[in-house]
């Protein structure tokens, strides 16, 4: 009889010891699942934005800023797993995550017709101290995973932040626009007139950064935008 350990690949000989896990649920991932196992795929809470017009993202930014079509692919609830894989993604260094949800986003905005002649990608940019800080932009891993399967064009650099803004956490909603007022600006106007812009980001609360991004790109001559998100709250 042949010995375990030697049959085993080395992915599999690690593997056998230290398992990898749902970023979800924690469970052990079975073969051929990558970051979430079969069954978080299934049950998180999905918004269906992508087919809803008039879906209660779009409604957030009613007044403030004009968007075509906004989306936002999981309900985002305290305690909840999806602020397991934001949380991963933000703050413990799980760049993976992103990629892998934008995959999902992108695969369902190719199949709703209010997203499929989308001409760019442009997450919501990082202030450089706080990218340097952290070493990636968790909203540009999902904007990656989007472009990866719609195959629109990717600017990761298109906006910038000008100056850092205080964190959002504990802010008010007033707070929270007064704090991101002005500090975007778009790196290469030229490159997006008359483009369709997809704006992402990974959590919307209140809107007020992403108002603030459209508000800068809305400088370009005949822009269209639209946006999506990992999750929103409410």
């Amino acid at each position: 009889m042949p010995n375990l350990f030697h049959s085993l690949q080395p992915s599999h000989f690690f593997a056998l010891f230290f398992p990898e896990l749902c970023a979800a649920c924690e469970k052990d991932l079975r073969s051929g699942e990558m970051v979430l196992c079969t069954g978080c795929i299934v049950r998180l809470p999905r918004t269906g934005h992508e087919a809803s017009a008039g879906n209660s993202l779009e409604q957030l930014f009613y007044g403030k800023v004009n968007l075509v079509a906004a989306v936002a692919f999981y309900h985002f609830r305290k305690g909840g797993h999806v602020q397991q894989l934001a949380h991963l993604l933000k703050y413990d260094g799980r760049q993976d995550v992103g990629v892998f949800v934008g995959k999902m986003i992108g695969q369902a905005l190719m199949e709703s017709e209010r997203f499929t002649l989308i001409d760019q990608v442009i997450p919501v940019p990082l202030h450089p101290s706080r990218l340097r800080k952290r070493g990636y932009n968790q909203a540009a891993c999902i904007s990656e995973g989007i472009a990866a399967v719609t195959g629109w064009t990717h600017f990761p650099q298109g906006l910038q932040r000008l100056r850092a803004s205080d964190t959002q956490t504990r802010k008010q909603r007033f707070e929270r626009f007064v704090n991101v007022d002005g500090i975007f600006r778009v790196t290469d106007p030229p490159q997006h007139q008359g483009k369709r812009i997809l704006l992402v980001d990974d959590v919307v609360t209140t809107g007020s950064t992403l108002v603030a991004c459209a508000e800068a790109l809305s400088v370009v001559p005949d822009v269209a935008l639209f946006s999506a998100a990992m999750a929103a709250a409410g």
